[in-house]
């Protein structure tokens, strides 16, 4: 038994197990397992994971979802721990998955990862230096006006998008932009916040925006209104659904604080929750 780093040739070796599971998992495609190990932006390494094998074949797989990019000014190394999937009959020797995951924190402190489904935030504490809490509730902004929305202005053109963009987020828009998510920016005079989204099923069966990353908090809250009417227009979004640290200390007064099944969890030496959104993610790789 032993376990190697899952690279983007992999892909085709885990076939045979991904289609072992498939019933389980209609709601997969093989393009979204695809997406696991061909990445639309180049991460740190080759690592996409890593893979459990017995005399050669491959009888389980753990997914980490890496990239690196500029936060408060300094470089990070931030990994969306993903699927987990290992043939019944060798779950016994899963553990295994986790230690090489365990030695790169021990390497690199640099090294944030994130879990954002409930096998992930279960196994963090365990596979790493131990986990903290990074979101326990969202709101979900119901479709009323909460402010002076028409002051802004809106749009997802790609061109505006980009002369209204600075550096970093040009690159996290390049990253995403062949991705299934929507990029809205609005802006006041100078003031300027970009806003991606995923369209989800929401309540009543009216659709769901559910916000991936804003720039500002404080924009965001301002704009609240324009972002509502844009993300209507543009992907049918009756509701909006945003992870609590994206509001900053806002509290929406047409909002319902929601706790999620399972919380979202960090373990980093070096980042704090708020400095976390949801890019770069199996909630929108795999579009859960």
């Amino acid at each position: 038994m032993e376990v190697v780093d899952a690279t983007p040739d992999s892909f085709e070796l885990v076939l045979p197990l991904l289609r072992h599971f498939e019933s389980g998992t209609p709601h997969l495609t093989l393009e979204h397992w695809r997406r696991l190990f061909h990445y639309t932006w180049e991460p740190p390494g080759k690592t996409r994971g890593f893979l459990l094998r017995d005399k050669g074949k491959v009888v389980g797989f753990e997914a980490f979802i890496n990239h690196q990019r500029t936060i408060g000014g300094k470089e990070a190394w931030i990994a969306n721990g993903s699927s987990w999937v290992v043939l019944p009959e060798f779950r016994r020797f899963a553990i295994l998955l986790k230690e090489p995951w365990m030695r790169l924190h021990r390497k690199h402190p640099e090294l944030s990862t994130t879990g954002f489904s409930a096998k992930r935030g279960l196994d963090l504490s365990a596979a790493t230096r131990g986990a903290s809490m990074l979101d326990s509730h969202y709101y979900l902004l119901y479709p009323t006006p909460e402010g002076s929305g028409l002051l802004w202005q809106a749009s997802n053109d790609p061109e505006v998008l980009w002369n209204r963009l600075g550096d970093e987020e040009r690159r996290l828009y390049l990253d995403h932009r062949n991705l299934p998510c929507d990029h809205t920016v609005v802006w006041r005079g100078e003031e300027v916040c970009y806003v991606v989204s995923v369209r989800r099923p929401g309540p009543k069966g009216f659709s769901a925006a559910n916000i991936m990353y804003v720039s500002s908090a404080d924009l965001f809250r301002r704009a609240i209104d324009r972002i509502k009417m844009a993300l209507f227009q543009r992907t049918g979004a009756v509701w909006i659904m945003a992870d609590e640290r994206f509001l900053g200390s806002w509290r929406p007064r047409f909002g319902r604080r929601m706790p999620f099944t399972v919380p979202k969890t960090l373990a980093s030496s070096t980042l704090a929750p708020d400095q976390i959104d949801n890019l770069y993610s199996e909630q929108i790789l795999l579009e859960i």
